[in-house]
């Protein structure tokens, strides 16, 4: 996290390879005021072999629900081809996700591979 103690007066929150579970409502709860969180949203088919590693698109756009986040950026997805969903399909079913929550379409940071962006005050 990068906290207003160290003068950034930003929170970042990196989700790594996770699958979705209570601890995202522990965390934001923890720690409030979560600006942007990277969440993984690919590598999720079968379920029943990487539930518990990998969040699927919903579960990502629950969990940066959850934590609290103001705004979300899809990560791990992509890149490699590393299950059995569709190389694209990860991203369409968080755009969808994010819709269905009544989340604001400018605060999902859908960036392209490569993509970067700045996170200001």
């Amino acid at each position: 996290m990068i906290s207003d103690q160290q003068g950034y007066g930003q929170r970042l929150y990196f989700a790594g390879d996770t699958g979705y579970g209570h601890w995202f409502k522990e965390i934001g709860a923890r720690y409030p005021g979560i600006d942007l969180a990277l969440l993984p949203i690919g590598a999720y088919e079968p379920r029943w072999w990487l539930s518990d590693v990998h969040a699927d698109p919903e579960e990502a756009v629950q969990a940066c629900e959850d934590l609290g986040a103001a705004r979300m950026a899809p990560m791990h997805w992509g890149t490699f081809v590393l299950s059995a969903e569709p190389v694209l399909e990860p991203l369409t079913r968080v755009r969808t996700a994010w819709q269905k929550a009544g989340r604001l379409r400018e605060r999902l940071w859908d960036l392209p591979i490569g993509g970067s962006r700045v996170l200001s005050v």
